[in-house]
């Protein structure tokens, strides 16, 4: 399914089922009072828009390698989505920096397309040395989300429609015009 965001043709409260894909790298990294604190910047995708930037501000548990921050994604067409970000890296190594982890993403809000979203997104992945990949999937609703069809079964519909249509024509008039020649022939042969 894709993703479109069609302000002028929103429908209220669309639910859609979706998918995120994210690259980016942590900096003012600050390790105190038994926290770790990051800031990611990331850029990727949600559904089919691409060049989406993806914000978080980690407050990771050394102890329980828990971590509970926040996002906020931003749309190239100004648009922002946000809420909290949870992620269990109990498996990423403090000495290599590095390994797998799970995230889930709740959205309480945003501007623009995302005005009012709400929903959940799950996923993990990887973080290493220099920089992390993370990715998943799940279900938002809002009143600017709408599920538009896969872009071969609209043009499909369209298509097969404008044939029936010409099918329906042609066969009307080829068989006015079969019947004109019967009775234009029919009238010829009376004159003679």
């Amino acid at each position: 399914m894709s993703l479109a965001f069609l302000g002028a043709q929103a429908l209220e409260g669309s639910t859609i089922h979706t998918t995120y894909a994210f690259t980016g790298s942590a900096g003012n990294i600050v390790i105190e009072n038994g926290f770790l604190t990051a800031d990611g910047v990331a850029s990727g995708s949600l559904g089919n828009t691409t060049g989406v930037e993806f914000d978080t501000h980690n407050n990771i548990n050394l102890t329980t390698l828990q971590n509970f921050g926040t996002f906020t994604m931003r749309f190239p067409d100004g648009s922002t989505a946000s809420g909290n970000l949870h992620e269990d890296d109990t498996d990423v190594s403090l000495e290599t920096s590095s390994g797998p982890f799970t995230q889930t993403l709740t959205f309480t809000g945003g501007t623009g397309m995302f005005v009012d979203v709400s929903g959940v997104l799950t996923g993990g992945g990887n973080i290493y040395p220099t920089y992390y990949t993370t990715s998943g999937e799940g279900t938002l609703t809002g009143p600017g989300l709408v599920l538009t069809p896969e872009p071969g079964s609209s043009f499909l519909c369209v298509v097969g429609s404008v044939l029936i249509f010409l099918s329906v024509g042609t066969r009307l008039v080829a068989g006015r015009g079969l019947r004109d020649c019967r009775t234009s022939n029919a009238s010829a042969g009376a004159l003679h």
